[in-house]
C-alpha cells in the first residue's frame, strides 16, 4: 500500500495547503486535483488488492522478501491462473465471506439478546470462528494458487 500512500500524499497535500490559505480560488482547484488524486488512489487500491494474495503466497513459498514485490512475476502467476478466472475466484470468495458474516452477525445478535452471558459466548465465538475463516481463506488462495501447475 506504500505507493497509494506516496501517489495520496503527493495529489492530496494542494488540498490542505489550500485549505489552510482559505484562499477560495486555489481551494477551487485544489479540490479538482484531491478528486483526481483519490480516483487515483482507488485504482491503485484495486490493482494492489488483486495483487496481494499472490504476492503473499510467492513470499511464504520463495522465503524471499523481494518476491512479494515482484509485480511482473505476480501479473504473470495471475496470467497463468487466467484473469477470468482470477476474478471468478474474487467474486467467490467475497460472496462466501458475505454470507458467512450476515450468518455470524445473526448469530452473535442472538446470544446479545441473552444479558451479559449471551455477549462473552458471542465474543468467544466470534474468535474461534475467525481463525476458521483465516485458515479457509488462506487455503482457498493457495489452492487458486496452484490451480495451474
Amino acid at each position: 500500500m506504500l505507493p497509494i500512500i506516496i501517489v495520496g500524499l503527493i495529489l492530496l497535500t494542494p488540498l490542505f495547503f489550500a485549505l489552510i490559505s482559505q484562499n477560495n480560488s486555489a481551494i477551487s482547484a485544489a479540490i479538482g486535483s484531491g478528486l483526481l488524486g483519490i480516483g487515483i488512489c482507488l485504482i491503485l487500491m484495486i490493482i494492489v488488492t488483486i495483487m496481494i494474495p499472490i504476492a503473499i503466497i510467492r513470499f511464504a513459498r520463495t522465503e524471499s522478501f523481494g518476491e512479494a514485490f515482484n509485480v511482473s512475476a505476480i501479473f504473470a502467476k495471475i496470467g497463468t491462473i487466467g484473469w477470468g478466472s482470477y476474478i471468478i475466484a474474487w467474486v467467490a470468495l467475497f460472496v462466501a465471506v458475505f454470507i458467512y458474516a450476515i450468518i455470524l452477525g445473526i448469530i452473535t445478535f442472538i446470544l446479545a439478546l441473552i444479558p451479559v452471558i449471551g455477549s462473552i459466548l458471542g465474543f468467544i465465538i466470534e474468535l474461534i470462528l475467525m481463525v476458521a475463516i483465516s485458515v479457509f481463506v488462506s487455503r482457498y488462495w493457495t489452492q487458486v494458487f496452484d490451480s495451474t501447475q
